[in-house]
């Protein structure tokens, strides 16, 4: 399935899993995102992401379409994003 929206963690933690979907092979906290890659690239969801245990979780949902129009109208944010995107696929090689 394909991403149709970015999250932003306002408060708590997030779990990312890995294929067996029971080892988590990253912690994402306040202030970062998740979703960003499939709705940029347009590529299906890779991993899952769930709420840390014992840690209840704020969210900030973006539409996609809104996401791009946010990338579009402010270049620095459009910049980081790139920058992100290529520091993933460096490590995912």
């Amino acid at each position: 399935m394909r991403p149709t929206r970015v999250y932003f963690v306002a408060n708590g933690a997030l779990e990312v899993l890995g294929a067996d979907d029971t080892t988590v092979i990253a912690d994402i906290g306040e202030g970062d995102h998740v979703g960003e890659s499939g709705v940029l690239k347009g590529r299906d969801r890779g991993n899952h992401v769930i709420v840390a245990a014992g840690a209840p979780a704020v969210l900030l949902r973006v539409e996609a379409a809104a996401f791009h129009a946010l990338l579009a109208r402010h270049a620095p944010v459009g910049a980081y994003f790139e920058r992100h995107l290529v520091r993933l696929e460096a490590a995912s090689t």
